[in-house]
């Protein structure tokens, strides 16, 4: 029966001790071959191993931020209140175990993995106004423990109030909004989702007349939707089953009265008025038009209110399970002096003997005509703190510019020629506008602080009195007295910019495109994967300066193709000469005939091997310009499209939008104390860090400024003053002294910032940032002056308002540097 029973069974059991048997067998052979290797004789029981200890390396944190909900990074002014999150993320440079955070001396709930981790806690009734406070405490996989952490890296900073602070930007909603560029509005089955349909950078240029809409949230609570000309039309609106452009209808054009109302403890965002609308007119609560009726109001969730009021998400459920996101950035209205300025005409040029008289010589109409020239040259005040003299080749000389000829109109002539880089500084509580830069100026380029040229020296910076800056920027009257008693008054009047300034990008899928007809992709058009593959040309800059200077901005990389990396695959790769923006180049718009000329060896739109002969790649020789005809540029310059017949019947076109400039860009100075300090690692200040005693004494290194251009320049500006050391000054004393070559930013420079790669290389003698010593070999003067020196960027948030960089200055070395924009 035994027997019977095992055979009866066979199948299950035989199965069974198969399976058991290859495993015994493989258990076996490991065990053979670790004996065969020197293995261990202990027995396979024997588990009372030595536990790995501490790896002896403690960790540390490299990237430290703090935000409030609905706050999309973190800024200097933060603020929250009762019931709202306030989060801390933060970045090891080890995998940690999971760390203890406490927000305000209480447990935050942690979340992440391996070095990336981030705690998050609701402020309650016992958190007391002020500052919030956070302790990071952690330990790497090994057991080894790292230095808690209760300070940002980036100056990100929250401060509860129970009611509400203060808001610095007092509602953060009131002013006007647009859309976000591509992604800015999908819909998909959960709110934020774009899994149905998400814009993309081809339809933000196919759509400009829609992302040039304005969403206005007055301060007294009214709202208006503001089209322009012209908008987006869906097929229901009358814009054809593909939509086009056309002029708005009722009742979504605007017409109707309309208020809004935000409720930030529900999150809620609700329009009161007929065809009052966010995002999309036809996104409404109860579904989509045309399949419901229009409704007096509609109501949307608020995923995203930054307090500095440059973003907004929201979200709304159009029917059930459908849900439509809209992203939205604030309309910055720029400060007042920002753009180009004219001299206003009659009377706008005069000199008497007090500040905004002319009782000695004022412009009258015959002056004005007679110098057409002047009246036409143009001061052009940059946001990132850029100044420029552009004169059009022609401008006003007097004698002691033309060799004692006569007054009249000729070319423009050095240092007043708009040649030498310059900067600005507006001093609003001073009441003071400074150029720096041998040459600039505002009205006549004579007229200088010690006297009138050329009975001074050309200085290195000039200070004018602002009597008059109005608020809308349409109008400014500055004076500067030109030696003892003798002022001189400018009026002038703000002018439109062209709108080809400032940097423009590829639009994404469809952008660059070739066919045997212009506009036309019937060869090759590119789709989201070659997009993707090509992210380093995509965030190619290419821009347009308001002096007419081009540059191709590549970042450190950029998409190669055969012909430029030696016969290699197409890859990502190091911009290679001419094409790497390293050559002067210009351009020349020419509205009437509607081309776009850069002229410069390797300068060039979309992709480099597109000129007009041919494709280079073809053999066809490098030219020293490219003609491009210009198919498409929005009043509002935020969409270009350009075409070039690359030999005959070969027809490249390019889509272009107008982007933001880097968070880099811009005038940065050291953040005070503790902004530039040494020790054995990085951002570490053990041996040196500068105190409040040391800022005050150091005051002229505390305003030097370090200008990160967005064409890709950069140059130290040190206003006549810096710090010198010994090395510098032939060995006396530190102290405050005139800035010595090659240190004294006199020699022309660049910078690439390598995102991806988190470093800012500086190319050019001379040039640094913070301290001049502190360089890759070591420091100065213990090693050779070098053509770059390249920093690692620890942090630079999104909104560009601080930065910590450090570099290894010889082995073990770290200088660190936080700097403010």
């Amino acid at each position: 029966m035994h027997q019977q029973l095992r055979d009866s069974s066979r199948g299950g059991v035989a199965q069974l001790w198969q399976k058991k048997t290859l495993v015994a067998a493989l258990s076996l052979s490991a065990l053979m071959l670790l004996s065969a290797c020197g293995g261990s004789s202990s027995r396979i029981d024997e588990n009372d191993l030595a536990e790995p200890g501490p790896d002896g390396v403690a960790p540390t944190l490299t990237a430290v931020s703090m935000k409030q909900s609905k706050e999309k990074v973190g800024s200097k002014t933060g603020i929250a209140k009762l019931g709202q999150g306030v989060t801390v993320t933060f970045t090891a440079t080890e995998a940690l175990l999971t760390p203890t955070v406490l927000i305000n001396g209480k447990a935050a709930t942690v979340q992440g993995k391996i070095q990336s981790w981030s705690a998050q806690r609701t402020m309650d009734e016992s958190d007391v106004d002020g500052m919030v406070t956070f302790e990071i405490s952690y330990q790497d996989v090994s057991g080894e423990v790292g230095t808690p952490v209760t300070e940002t890296t980036d100056a990100s900073a929250v401060e509860y109030c129970v009611e509400g602070c203060a808001d610095p930007n007092d509602n953060p909603l009131v002013g006007d909004w647009r859309f976000a560029g591509a992604g800015s509005f999908r819909v998909g089955p959960a709110p934020l989702n774009g899994e149905w349909y998400s814009v993309s950078a081809a339809d933000v240029v196919a759509r400009a007349c829609q992302f040039d809409d304005v969403f206005r949230f007055n301060a007294d609570g009214t709202f208006e939707n503001v089209n322009g000309d012209d908008t987006w039309l869906e097929s229901w609106q009358g814009g054809g089953d593909a939509g086009s452009c056309g002029a708005s209808v009722a009742p979504h054009d605007g017409s109707s009265a309309a208020f809004w109302e935000y409720d930030d403890v529900a999150s809620t965002l609700t329009l009161d008025g007929l065809g009052a609308y966010l995002g999309l007119p036809k996104a409404m609560n109860e579904g989509e038009l045309p399949n419901v009726g229009v409704p007096e109001s509609v109501t949307y969730s608020v995923e995203t209110l930054s307090a500095s009021g440059t973003d907004l998400v929201v979200t709304i459920e159009s029917g059930s399970g459908v849900f439509w996101t809209f992203e939205f950035r604030k309309a910055q209205s720029r400060p007042p002096i920002v753009g180009s300025w004219k001299l206003a005409g009659e009377g706008s040029f005069r000199v008497g003997p007090a500040a905004l008289d002319g009782g000695w010589f004022s412009a009258d109409a015959a002056v004005v005509a007679e110098r057409a020239c002047l009246m036409d040259d143009i001061f052009y005040f940059g946001e990132d703190g850029a100044f420029y003299n552009v004169q059009g080749g022609s401008t006003w000389l007097e004698g002691w510019q033309n060799g004692g000829a006569a007054e009249a109109c000729g070319t423009p002539v050095a240092p007043h020629d708009g040649s030498n880089q310059a900067f600005y500084t507006l001093d609003e509580e001073a009441g003071t506008l400074t150029l720096e830069g041998q040459g600039a100026h505002l009205g006549l380029p004579k007229a200088m602080n010690a006297g009138e040229l050329p009975n001074v020296a050309v200085p290195d910076r000039v200070t004018y009195t602002v009597d008059v800056l109005t608020g809308d920027g349409s109008a400014m009257t500055v004076y500067i007295e030109s030696g003892d008693g003798v002022f001189w008054t400018f009026d002038l009047e703000k002018v439109s910019d062209s709108p080809l300034i400032g940097s423009w990008k590829l639009a994404g899928e469809g952008s660059f495109r070739v066919g045997p007809t212009a506009l036309d992709g019937g060869w090759f058009s590119p789709d989201a994967a070659v997009v993707a593959e090509r992210a380093c040309l995509m965030d190619d800059v290419f821009y347009f300066g308001p002096d007419g200077s081009f540059a191709n901005v590549q970042g450190g990389s950029t998409w190669l193709e055969g012909w430029q990396n030696g016969g290699a695959a197409e890859a990502c790769g190091t911009p290679v000469a001419p094409h790497d923006g390293s050559a002067d180049a210009t351009y020349a718009y020419d509205a009437e005939a509607g081309t776009l000329t850069v002229a410069g060896i390797g300068a060039h739109l979309g992709l480099p091997k597109v000129v007009n002969a041919g494709e280079i790649s073809n053999g066809v020789p490098v030219p020293e310009s490219v003609i491009y005809t210009v198919d498409t540029l929005t009043a509002d310059g935020s969409a270009m499209t350009v075409f070039v017949e690359a030999g005959a019947g070969i027809f490249w076109t390019f889509d272009l939008i107008k982007v933001a400039d880097a968070a880099i860009v811009g005038s940065w100075k050291l953040g005070g104390e503790g902004s530039f300090r040494v020790g054995p690692t990085a951002l570490d200040g053990g041996w040196f860090s500068a105190d409040s005693a040391v800022v005050a004494e150091r005051a002229c290194l505390m305003d030097d400024v370090f200008y990160f251009g967005a064409d890709g320049s950069f140059a130290n500006v040190q206003g006549g003053s810096t710090w010198l050391e010994g090395w510098q000054n032939g060995g006396a004393a530190e102290a405050c002294g005139t800035p010595v070559a090659p240190h004294d930013g006199s020699t022309p420079a660049s910078y690439i910032y390598d995102a991806e790669a988190g470093t800012l290389t500086l190319n050019g003698s001379g040039a640094h940032v913070g301290l001049p010593k502190a360089m890759n070999a070591g420091e100065l003067p213990n090693v050779a002056v070098p053509d770059a020196v390249t920093y690692q960027v620890e942090a630079l948030p999104s909104d560009g308002s601080a930065m910590t960089i450090y570099v290894e200055s010889g082995a073990g070395v770290f200088w660190t540097f936080d700097l403010v924009k």
